[in-house]
């Protein structure tokens, strides 16, 4: 197995998966080992491609700052898995970085055949986007506060 492999097996949410579970991810992934400085999305393309750390650093850049990802099973570009819209940030490579990456079709056809391992991509997908819902709304109410401005609603 090679070593992206091993270390997401490692990792939630695909640690709990059965062998036949992730032998069918493997089957509609592959790897791909990224040098540092390496351009994994740029702001504005199409992608149909996302892809889950394995090793190393990526940033997210965004008009409004950078998020850094180090934490191995960390899904980037999620977004590209359920919608044809252009990425909405850079991503870089930071260091030498491992990732796996998983095609929109791929993941759809995870999806069409009701894999396990596509729930368990859905269900991350998810919790991130609430995790950046959440955030947004604290910079909300907290711009509205500096601003001496009440909430609508």
């Amino acid at each position: 197995m090679h070593r992206a492999y091993n270390i997401i097996r490692q990792t939630p949410p695909f640690s709990p998966l059965s062998e036949d579970e992730f032998t069918a991810f493997k089957r509609c992934t592959s790897t791909c080992n990224l040098s540092e400085h390496t351009l994994l999305c740029q702001s504005g393309d199409d992608s149909d491609t996302a892809f889950i750390l394995a090793e190393g650093k990526v940033v997210e850049l965004w008009a409004d700052g950078v998020v850094t990802h180090q934490k191995p099973g960390t899904i980037l570009q999620p977004s590209a898995l359920l919608s044809e819209e252009s990425c909405a940030h850079t991503l870089v490579a930071r260091t030498d970085t491992e990732v796996i990456k998983i095609g929109r079709k791929a993941f759809l056809k995870m999806l069409q055949k009701q894999q396990l391992v596509a729930y368990v991509l859905l269900e991350e997908i998810a919790k991130e986007l609430a995790h950046q819902i959440r955030d947004l709304n604290r910079c909300l109410n907290q711009l509205l506060q500096d601003n001496h401005c009440e909430p609508r609603g």
